[in-house]
């Protein structure tokens, strides 16, 4: 008899932990997956991606939007890669979003930050890219944007912006430098629509001007630059100059010498490239010092390489050199005196 009570909890031990092994790697059936922080749209039953899509029910009340690199429901893991269509829109209370390392690319939807009018501080610590122009649109007026991740997501952001003017990339290795002019000054007179001047906080910050539409003269020469480049413009005749004293501008490089150019144009009175003979719009260093209002000479004015503009783009390096010494170390030209 005690034989067959041994024998009958030992099967009995077997079962229990036979059905725990079960409940451990039993497949999730439904894909809508929530813990107590975040809920995610999972892609399988046992593992894959991950995509969330809003807060979890005891962190609704949250400012702090943590998107991690991974999740894990059922001992089954799941890599994030994307954040739903307008998973964390509309939350006033949100002030700060953070993207975790280690995510191969964050997969923005329409509208996944959007209009968070007290959002202050975006920190992207990953590869990041969006649908379209909606990810982060209309946030705090002072909200800084930070992390490596900032420049692959101003890239993209920056060739829907091009195409939302009407502009497409072309290659003006083969097109005549007039046609080079007429389109730069187009791109300047649509950014000019875009973005109204105030400063802000990050207001050196192409990315921030992009989202929030407002820039002093560094973000309007930075997002210039990048969005001339986009158009197909070559990088090494397109930069961000400044003068020292707070004025930032762009060099252009056209007919093999060296112009300054400034989106702040009265582009209502000349509204047509033709037009700018009555006031040039691709201009000399002594016309164009009198326009700024410069007190230093052009010759001690720079060529900044902090092309992005955010606050941890150069770590100890060298952001900006005397352009005129630039021009010489780097064989490029001369500049229009």
């Amino acid at each position: 008899m005690k034989l067959i009570s041994f024998g009958l909890l030992t099967l009995a031990g077997l079962n229990l932990i036979s059905a725990r092994a079960v409940m451990e790697k039993r497949a999730i059936n439904d894909k809508n997956q929530c813990n107590d922080q975040y809920c995610y749209w999972v892609s399988g039953p046992s593992g894959g991606t991950a995509t969330i899509v809003g807060f979890g029910k005891k962190n609704k009340n949250s400012k702090v939007v943590n998107v991690p690199n991974k999740v894990v429901f059922e001992g089954h893991t799941y890599y994030v890669d994307s954040v739903g269509y307008g998973a964390f829109g509309r939350y006033d209370q949100i002030e700060e979003v953070n993207v975790a390392s280690g995510i191969d690319n964050l997969d923005l939807s329409h509208g996944a930050f959007a209009e968070n009018k007290n959002l202050k501080r975006v920190v992207l610590n990953s590869p990041v890219s969006a649908i379209d122009l909606t990810a982060f649109s209309s946030p705090h007026k002072d909200c800084v944007f930070l992390g490596s991740g900032v420049k692959s997501f101003t890239d993209g952001q920056v060739k829907r912006l091009l195409i939302s003017f009407g502009f497409k990339t072309k290659d003006y290795s083969k097109i005549d430098d007039y046609t080079r002019k007429v389109d730069l000054f187009e791109l300047a007179k649509s950014l000019s629509q875009y973005l109204k001047t105030s400063n802000i906080k990050d207001s050196g910050n192409a990315l921030a001007a992009l989202e929030i539409k407002f820039a002093t003269s560094a973000g309007y020469a930075r997002l210039y630059r990048l969005l001339a480049i986009a158009m197909g413009v070559p990088a090494k005749d397109i930069l961000v100059g400044h003068d020292g004293n707070g004025n930032y501008f762009n060099y252009a490089k056209l007919d093999n010498v060296w112009f300054n150019v400034s989106v702040d144009y009265p582009f209502k009175r000349y509204s047509l490239y033709y037009q700018t003979w009555q006031y040039e719009f691709f201009v000399g260093n002594a016309t164009f010092k009198s326009r700024i209002n410069s007190k230093a000479s052009p010759s001690s004015w720079y060529v900044m390489f902090s092309n992005y503009g955010y606050s941890d783009e150069f770590r100890g390096q060298q952001s900006y050199d005397i352009f005129d010494q630039y021009l010489k170390q780097n064989r490029l030209g001369s500049r229009v005196p």
